[in-house]
């Protein structure tokens, strides 16, 4: 006996819609819907899917309604179980977990999604470093330094336990959050959610 899985043929992905910048602000806020409603119905399941990228949401041409993809490192999340750091493609990795916490929540699948928010915006991603590429997003202590730079370095006072977490830098300078939006493409409403979408509510960063 044989088994066959016949499943939808989805041509494409986010990450080439971006490449070509072949969308509008309509497609926007229709896929920053889908996509966290595809999250809300795995998070009510307490499953994070821990590998969010434009690469794994999937575009189907003709409708361009989003499938997310790829559950390779998706987990069951329960109250302080611990889980490993070494997931999400680097760029897309909560701050939490580049430093080092092995007891995160589902708010990092929200972070890659504030992250894949912006990047629809403006086309890049939003917290690049001066030689970022596709094929050599920085390292782990630049990454950080960008997201420090942009919406401030947390504080124990902000973030309690965060000087503990492995990757905190010993040395680290102290920046407020700019009061430049995130994103230049976005109105002040769209700006607020992406602060939201990105996290800030979720650990009291």
């Amino acid at each position: 006996m044989s088994l066959f899985l016949i499943m939808e043929y989805v041509s494409e992905n986010l990450h080439q819609f971006i490449q070509l910048q072949k969308y509008g602000p309509t497609d926007v806020k229709k896929w920053l819907r889908e996509m966290l409603s595809a999250v809300a119905y795995l998070h009510d399941r307490n499953i994070i899917h821990r590998d969010l990228k434009p690469e794994n949401i999937l575009v189907n041409p003709d409708s361009k309604e989003l499938k997310l993809a790829d559950f390779g490192l998706a987990r069951g999340w329960f109250k302080d179980i611990q889980l490993t750091p070494q997931v999400t493609t680097l760029r897309y990795r909560a701050p939490e977990v580049l430093l080092g916490c092995e007891k995160y929540t589902c708010a990092i699948d929200m972070w890659s999604i504030g992250c894949i928010f912006a990047e629809l915006a403006d086309f890049v991603f939003p917290f690049r470093g001066v030689s970022d590429s596709p094929s050599d997003p920085g390292s782990i202590e630049e990454i950080i330094h960008n997201i420090f730079q942009k919406l401030g370095t947390p504080t124990e006072a902000s973030w309690p336990g965060v000087s503990s977490f492995l990757n905190f830098p010993d040395v680290i300078p102290m920046h407020t959050a700019e009061t430049n939006d995130i994103s230049q493409h976005l109105d002040a409403d769209g700006n607020d959610l992406l602060r939201v979408s990105s996290g800030r509510l979720a650990r009291n960063y």
